[in-house]
C-alpha cells in the first residue's frame, strides 16, 4: 500500500474539514480548521499532516513544533491521528500510523484521543498502536445518554433543582450577544481564580469562537433579574453530540436556592438538546482545568446530575 504524507498548507482547509466531518471515524469539531482558526496567526508553529492512498485522502494529524519537539497540536483539545471510516481497522490504522512514525523517526513526542461518544467508529485499534511506543493516560470524562431518560438518585438535589426553577424572577436562556458574554466571561475568571487557575480563552476568544461556529455554539445562562447567576457555554463537537466547555456559577451571588443554579441550568441544557434529537452531552474532563490534577469533588458532582463517565486518552513517548 502507497501513502503518500503532505504538510498542510492553507490550500487544504476544505478539504481538511470535509474529511474531518463527512469522512472520519474520529474526528470532531475540535479537529477542524475552522476551529483553529480562532487563534491569532503564528501562535503556534504548525506540523499538521495530510495522508494519502492513490490520490485519496485517508488520515489527517493535527501536530505543532514547541520548543523543538514534534508534539500534539497544543491550540485544541481534539489531537491525535484521524482516519477514515474504512481505515479504523488494526491492519490499515497500522499502516499509517508505521508510515507516519517512520516519516519521522519516532519523534512525536506527544499525542491525544478523544472520548469515544464523540467517535463514529470503534477506537481500539488506535489504542492499541498508540500503546506500542508510548505510555498512556487515561483521564476521566462525564457526560449524558441522551438517548436514555435522566436519572438524579439524590432526592434532595431533585427537589432543590425543581424548588429553584420556580422562584420568581429566575429565568433560564440561551444568549449570545456581546453583553452577555462579557458578564460570563466575567463570571467565570472569578470563579476560575478561587481555584487558581487561568482561563483557556479570553473574552476576544469566546466571541470569535462563537462568530466562527455559528449555532455550534451556544451560552446558557440563569439570570436573577440583571444578575448572572450560572453559565454553561457549549460546542456542537459532532453532528450527535454537544460538549460544555465552561460550567461556572456566581459564588456572590447568595439568592434563594442559589447552590442549585447551575445544576438546574445543566438539567435545562440536556432536556433541551435530547428533544432536539441529539445523542450525547459531555460536561467534559474531572480536571479542574489544564495541569491541574483530578477532581473527585468535580467528578462526583457531575455524576450526581446522572452522568457516565467516559474516557479521553493521552499518550506520552517512551524514553
Amino acid at each position: 500500500m502507497s501513502l503518500e504524507i503532505i504538510p498542510y498548507q492553507d490550500k487544504h482547509a476544505f478539504q481538511w474539514d470535509d474529511f474531518v466531518n463527512q469522512e472520519s471515524a474520529n474526528g470532531t469539531i475540535f479537529h477542524t480548521r475552522l476551529f483553529l482558526s480562532y487563534h491569532e496567526e503564528g501562535r503556534f508553529e504548525d506540523r499538521s499532516i495530510l495522508i494519502f492512498h492513490n490520490g485519496e485522502l485517508v488520515a489527517v494529524m493535527l501536530l505543532a513544533l514547541k520548543n523543538g519537539v514534534l508534539i500534539s497540536h497544543p491550540g485544541t483539545s481534539g489531537g491525535g491521528l484521524v482516519l477514515r471510516s474504512d481505515y479504523m481497522k488494526y491492519s490499515k490504522a497500522n499502516l499509517v500510523y508505521s508510515a507516519i512514525q517512520d516519516r519521522y523517526d519516532r519523534t512525536i513526542s506527544r499525542m491525544l484521543l478523544v472520548e469515544e461518544i464523540f467517535c463514529r467508529g470503534n477506537i481500539k485499534p488506535l489504542l492499541q498502536l498508540w500503546q506500542l511506543e508510548y505510555s498512556m493516560k487515561v483521564e476521566p470524562s462525564m457526560y449524558f445518554d441522551l438517548q436514555e431518560e435522566q436519572l438524579i438518585a439524590n432526592q434532595r438535589l431533585r427537589e432543590g433543582m425543581s424548588s429553584f426553577i420556580r422562584v420568581p424572577n429566575i429565568r433560564l436562556l440561551m444568549v449570545d450577544n456581546d453583553s452577555d458574554y462579557e458578564r460570563f466571561h466575567e463570571m467565570f475568571v472569578a470563579n476560575l481564580d478561587r481555584h487558581g487557575i487561568k482561563p483557556v480563552h479570553s473574552l476576544h476568544e469566546l466571541i470569535k469562537l462563537r462568530d466562527l461556529l455559528g449555532k455550534k455554539i451556544r451560552l446558557y445562562i440563569v439570570l436573577d433579574g440583571e444578575v448572572v447567576v450560572a453559565g454553561v457555554w457549549a460546542i456542537q463537537a459532532t453532528s450527535d453530540s454537544w460538549h460544555a466547555q465552561y460550567l461556572s456559577r456566581n459564588y456572590n451571588y447568595e439568592g434563594i436556592g442559589h447552590q442549585y443554579a447551575l445544576s438546574s441550568l445543566i438539567s435545562h441544557v440536556r432536556g433541551e438538546l435530547q428533544r432536539e434529537g441529539f445523542k450525547y452531552f459531555s460536561l467534559g474532563s474531572c480536571y479542574g482545568g489544564p495541569n491541574s490534577e483530578f477532581s473527585e469533588g468535580l467528578c462526583e458532582f457531575k455524576e450526581k446530575l446522572g452522568t457516565e463517565m467516559c474516557f479521553r486518552y493521552r499518550f506520552n513517548l517512551n524514553e
